[in-house]
């Protein structure tokens, strides 16, 4: 969970439109439960899973007893994990731990948010979006790895790609660092090392209702 503290400060720096970083504890994700997810064939929608810098058409034949053929194989992602960074969304529901942030950061800022976690397990591998900006806000958080972030406070579109401006923000993102980006602010986020990181969007649209964030518990 984010502390009263984190909290006051993401409300500060959204009125000032300003990105900061901070720590957080990192035991809210695993490689033991991503690779669970990777296992885990409904889970892996052609929606749900993005794999970055690949122009490739991803196809695959009907299979026996899948109730959704949408959904991808596991030999499919696991060809593409030591050559692409890759990302899932919808993916606030993974755990207990991520649910419980998604649905603070729903109470305290009105706004509907997402769980996207993103991975590459190769140490030379520096693909991601590049120099971009999103349209919703985000919290950062690394969960294992390095990262190069880069955060500019104001450049101009057509210099996007190739900034000349010095970031606002030029860091090193190791575990248990964590950072807050306004919407449409432009940065980057180089993995250095292989990575594992889950980024918080979240934003204000009262025309779709949040999701349920009941949590059902079975065993205590």
């Amino acid at each position: 969970m984010l502390d009263n503290k984190i909290i006051n400060l993401i409300r500060k720096n959204l009125s000032s439109n300003t990105s900061f970083l901070f720590k957080l504890e990192t035991k809210i994700f695993s490689w033991k439960e991503l690779e669970f997810l990777f296992n885990f064939r409904p889970f892996l929608t052609s929606k749900r899973v993005h794999v970055l810098q690949d122009d490739s058409e991803l196809r695959w034949s009907h299979q026996a007893w899948v109730t959704d053929q949408s959904t991808m194989p596991p030999s499919i992602i696991g060809n593409k994990l030591r050559t692409n960074a890759l990302y899932f969304q919808d993916a606030s529901r993974v755990n207990k731990s991520i649910n419980s942030i998604c649905k603070q950061i729903e109470n305290e800022f009105e706004s509907n948010c997402d769980a996207h976690i993103f991975f590459n397990l190769s140490d030379s591998l520096e693909g991601g979006f590049g120099v971009h900006h999103d349209s919703s806000h985000n919290v950062i958080i690394q969960i294992e790895g390095s990262s190069e972030l880069k955060v500019w406070k104001n450049i101009a579109q057509k210099d996007s790609k190739k900034p000349t401006t010095k970031p606002h923000i030029n860091a090193i993102l190791n575990p248990g660092d964590a950072v807050f980006i306004p919407m449409k602010i432009w940065h980057s986020i180089v993995s250095k090392t292989q990575r594992l990181s889950i980024s918080f969007p979240f934003n204000k649209d009262d025309n779709i209702q949040r999701q349920d964030r009941a949590w059902i518990t079975l065993v205590k």
